[in-house]
């Protein structure tokens, strides 16, 4: 069991989900590279993708694209990035790393060497994206070879459909689901049976499912959580050119790594939910039978058109919510509901934990 194993295996114990960022090698330099990588440590990020630079990056959209010709115009390299591995290893890192590049950047290094260098220098997994399941047969081989060989990470697509079952047969670590076709950095246009595939893929998926391309909120994944195990986002410092505002732009990313973690990953995250029905006493019933939580009825009295009506609260896990918000629309499709954060519950029979 290698770092990304341990790291999962940990998560799932504790009931959270993975958030892994993507941050292109040598951008502006190694060094600042290396920096990064420790803040995000520092940070708690679960798992680093760290991309290598090449000049021709298809599956990449415009901002990656031009964040690896800048890191090549600025002496990135296959090697120079091995060597970068290697010193973060020596200086303590210890979060897994995998490399995310192309299957010509590989070929030319040497499969048996790169892997071997994979081995060397801490690399823990690597993603291949225009490498073909059908011919992976070589750099497998050679994995095959050392019981301490990164991970081959697989990916699925919104159009594998069939060949789903074969391309997680022997997968390990985690499956990386795109999200939409296209390249990278297009922002959260999901594909539009996106739940279908990640339900698909999860039914037979025995290891992780991440999903990647387009993540750029909570809100994005907020709907999806109850299936995906994590998600994959691009870092904020392929945006500054200088040290301090790498730094301050990573804060944002920090930031953005708590909100994912507590609004849509959390083991348990707790919201006040608010409901003005016709139907309170079915809706209520329907609270008790399948998500097995208690309710508060409040009675109220509308200001407009001076009526009187019951509303029904319920505190629950941001999980159950939509669970909660399916059930209430299917008795009232007109419901008045509103949402709160409530940051702390405390109180006889209230538990943390979902019943389900």
């Amino acid at each position: 069991m290698n770092r990304i194993e341990e790291r999962l295996a940990a998560l799932k114990e504790e009931g959270k989900k993975a958030f892994i960022t993507y941050t292109t090698a040598g951008l502006p330099d190694y060094d600042t590279t290396k920096k990064i990588m420790f803040a995000q440590e520092k940070a708690g990020i679960d798992i680093m993708e760290i991309g290598v630079p090449f000049s021709d990056p298809i599956a990449d959209g415009p901002v990656i694209q031009d964040a690896s010709f800048k890191a090549i115009q600025n002496g990135a390299s296959l090697e120079g990035t091995f060597t970068m591995m290697g010193k973060v290893r020596k200086a303590g890192l210890n979060s897994p790393v995998v490399f995310m590049l192309y299957y010509n950047t590989v070929y030319h290094y040497g499969v048996e060497n790169f892997v071997n260098k994979c081995i060397e220098n801490g690399v823990d997994g690597f993603i291949i994206p225009d490498l073909p399941f059908e011919e992976q047969g070589e750099i497998k081989g050679v994995l095959a070879k050392n019981e301490n060989s990164p991970i081959l990470i697989q990916l699925v697509s919104p159009v594998s459909k069939g060949r789903i079952p074969m391309l997680l047969e022997n997968a390990r670590g985690f499956v990386y689901c795109v999200s939409q076709m296209g390249v990278t950095g297009k922002g959260a246009n999901f594909h539009s049976q996106i739940r279908e595939y990640l339900t698909e893929v999860k039914k037979e998926s025995k290891i992780p499912v991440m999903m990647g391309f387009g993540i750029r909120t909570a809100a994005d994944v907020a709907p999806l959580e109850d299936i995906i195990d994590g998600a994959i986002v691009l870092s904020a410092s392929f945006y500054f050119q200088d040290l301090f505002t790498i730094l301050y732009g990573f804060s944002f990313i920090l930031i953005s790594g708590f909100v994912l973690d507590s609004i849509a990953f959390s083991g348990f995250n707790s919201r006040a939910v608010n409901i003005i029905t016709k139907e309170p006493l079915k809706i209520k019933q329907k609270i008790f039978e399948v998500l097995e939580r208690g309710v508060t009825e409040v009675y109220a009295r509308s200001g407009y058109e001076e009526r009187e009506f019951t509303m029904i609260v319920c505190i629950m896990s941001n999980k159950e919510f939509y669970k909660l918000k399916s059930i209430i629309l299917e008795i009232d499709s007109k419901a008045f509901i509103y949402v709160t954060r409530a940051s702390e519950v405390h109180g006889e029979g209230f538990s943390y934990d979902s019943p389900k």
